[in-house]
Order: structure tokens, then C-alpha cells, then sequence
């Protein structure tokens, strides 16, 4: 398969929980370093989204793998749903992540990490991939 060049972006949302929030995040592995952005709102209060280039790929599949180093995580298999359903326990009822990638390979032939081809939305203790949503 070709390279595959891409993008991952959230929208801004609130968090329950901003230290299980950043502990989640850095835990996450994408195909580069995941970062976390915030805006303050006009009230006040604060929202958090994050981006990266190319995938995410989820937590590390052991707990004894999120104090790896980069050169070890190569042999470590991640979990996206795992990422997701984390997510889910530091929103509040009334918010929702919007995850959504959008890439190619050198030669066009797909949009999207396999799997994840257009993107999840995380809301009130649910994860649903967008993907259906766009099928013919």
C-alpha cells in the first residue's frame, strides 16, 4: 500500500476530569505526537479537543506499557476502543468528542485509517463510528 498522509482533529468539548483527561491523552499513541489544545469560553470555562498527524491508534493494550518509551512501543498493540470508552468517562452528559481523520494514500486510493475511515463520535457512554453514516 502506498504512504498514507493524514490528519486527526477533534472538536472542543468539556471534561469532568481535566488530570484523567491529560493522563488519557498521554497515554494515546498516534502515528505522531498527539496534542492537546484548549479555548476558553465566554463564560469562562474551559474546552479541550486535540489533534495529530496521521492516525490515533488508542491506549496500549497492558498497563505495563504506557511508561514505554518511543523505540519500545513498536511490538505494543493499542486499543481504539479502549481510548474511546476512557473518553467517555470524563464527559459530561451534555458533550461529545467528535473524532474525525481525513488523509490519503500517495496514490488516492482510500481516505481514512482502516477501520476509521471517517470518523467516531463519542458522547454519554457511547462511541459510534461515523462510517455508515456515508456509505452508498
Amino acid at each position: 500500500m502506498a504512504d498514507y498522509y493524514g490528519k486527526t482533529r477533534t472538536n472542543y468539548f468539556s471534561v469532568t476530569d481535566e488530570e484523567k483527561f491529560k493522563q488519557i491523552m498521554g497515554s494515546c499513541r498516534g502515528a505522531d505526537d498527539i496534542e492537546i489544545i484548549d479555548n476558553q469560553q465566554q463564560d469562562g470555562s474551559l474546552k479541550y479537543g486535540f489533534y495529530c498527524e496521521g492516525s490515533i491508534y488508542g491506549l496500549p493494550e497492558r498497563d505495563e506499557d504506557a511508561g514505554n518509551t518511543d523505540e519500545e512501543y513498536d511490538d505494543v498493540d493499542y486499543n481504539y476502543d479502549a481510548f474511546c470508552e476512557a473518553l467517555q468517562q470524563i464527559l459530561p452528559d451534555d458533550d461529545a468528542v467528535l473524532i474525525t481523520e481525513v488523509g490519503y494514500p500517495w496514490e488516492c486510493e482510500k481516505c481514512g485509517s482502516e477501520g476509521n475511515e471517517y470518523g467516531n463520535i463519542v458522547f454519554d457512554g457511547h462511541c459510534v463510528n461515523s462510517s455508515p453514516f456515508f456509505e452508498k
